[in-house]
């Protein structure tokens, strides 16, 4: 069984969207040497979209669920990753249609984003038009990732490309903030889990991606909904 860990690691001074507060992590107790009843605890200070998260209904519509909500059976399994390197920073449907989605439940989009990785926000970063988007959606798309910060561009009125997939039923998972440069085009299993976060508007998460002889890889079959 091959992991791709495909998750951003959560540091101070990692870069952050602008007018997000910054991820902190705070030693509110230490080991002291030669005295084992001492331990290491840590205080988290850091957005519900901060590096690799999941974007809850709930980000976009006060009565929409939390993230806590979050249909697991859609952040676990069968995954196509679409490498879209060399196309732009802006993703049209018709770089979409070109991709076979035909069964396709899971999307993960590779784009040229992955440049930006450790580098300070840049707000050309790869995003889906609302084109794009409806797309996605007319071919039974149930979760969608990226590697960028958003799948919105940047300072985008009236955030419609979430709307799309946000507030139209049926919901479509959103995984922004993913790390892609090892996963290589083509199918696995994606393991996906945000933090259980009550009434949360997204919540941070780890995602790998498996590549074995067993299990879902490969696998055409959809989740029921």
């Amino acid at each position: 069984m091959h992991i791709i860990d495909i998750s951003l690691p959560l540091e101070t001074g990692m870069t952050v969207y602008p007018k997000n507060p910054p991820f902190r992590s705070d030693r509110v107790a230490r080991i002291v040497p030669h005295d084992p009843d001492t331990w290491n605890t840590s205080r988290l200070e850091l957005c519900t979209h901060t590096g690799t998260h999941v974007d809850a209904p709930r980000h976009f519509d006060d009565d929409a669920p939390g993230a806590e909500n979050l249909p697991l059976e859609l952040l676990c399994g069968p995954v196509r990753v679409a490498d879209l390197r060399g196309i732009g920073m802006r993703i049209e449907a018709a770089s979409l249609e070109s991709l076979d989605l035909q069964n396709v439940e899971r999307l993960l989009l590779r784009t040229d984003s992955e440049s930006l990785v450790d580098r300070p926000f840049d707000p050309d970063y790869a995003h889906v038009t609302e084109e794009a988007a409806r797309l996605l959606r007319r071919r039974g798309v149930r979760l969608v990732g990226i590697d960028s910060p958003s799948i919105e561009a940047f300072d985008s009125p009236g955030m419609p490309v979430h709307h799309v997939l946000l507030k139209q039923q049926p919901s479509i998972v959103v995984v922004e903030g993913l790390d892609l440069r090892n996963a290589a085009a083509g199918d696995y299993s994606l393991f996906c889990l945000p933090l259980k976060l009550v009434e949360g508007d997204g919540a941070p998460a780890r995602a790998v991606l498996v590549r074995s002889e067993s299990g879902w890889h490969g696998q055409a079959s959809r989740t029921s909904s």
